[in-house]
């Protein structure tokens, strides 16, 4: 399962491109295929350590078969949710004054809190499945926004 990873390269994918142009940089463009990536494999390492079915089979099985923990939509709201934003206030430098870092990091957050309250409700997932993603989805956001991938460093 991708989660809705292929819905949300339908926005970075084009967003990433406009910040490149309007940058002239190649830096928004890589980094945001390096991003998603390194999520993808992370997600599947996870998905691989505690195999379990998803709920809307009606039988939990854990360690034997399935990819539903944790859960990767989840996982992608706090992480790709903060990508797009980020692209969307450098492709739209107009918004930037409204969506200032803190403003995205907080709307990441609840994208991910909403995400998983939504297939939790919808018996997408199971409970656990999304409490681990809201477990791991901020720290791998904070990381993230702490590793500044779209900005360029400081000279020394």
């Amino acid at each position: 399962m991708t989660g809705q990873r292929w819905v949300l390269l339908c926005l970075i994918i084009p967003l990433a491109v406009i910040a490149g142009l309007r940058t002239r940089s190649w830096r928004y463009p890589l980094v945001s295929i390096l991003i998603v990536v390194v999520l993808s494999v992370l997600e599947t390492l996870l998905k691989s350590l505690i195999p379990r079915t998803y709920s809307v089979g009606g039988r939990d099985v854990l360690f034997a078969e399935g990819d539903a923990y944790p859960s990767g939509h989840t996982l992608n709201a706090f992480v790709l949710g903060w990508v797009v934003l980020e692209l969307l206030v450098v492709a739209v430098p107009v918004l930037a004054e409204r969506l200032p870092p803190p403003r995205r990091h907080a709307v990441s957050l609840v994208a991910g809190v909403v995400a998983g309250v939504g297939l939790t409700l919808a018996d997408d997932h199971w409970l656990t499945d999304v409490l681990a993603s809201w477990g791991i989805g901020p720290i791998l956001l904070a990381l993230l926004i702490a590793a500044r991938p779209f900005q360029g460093r400081c000279p020394s």
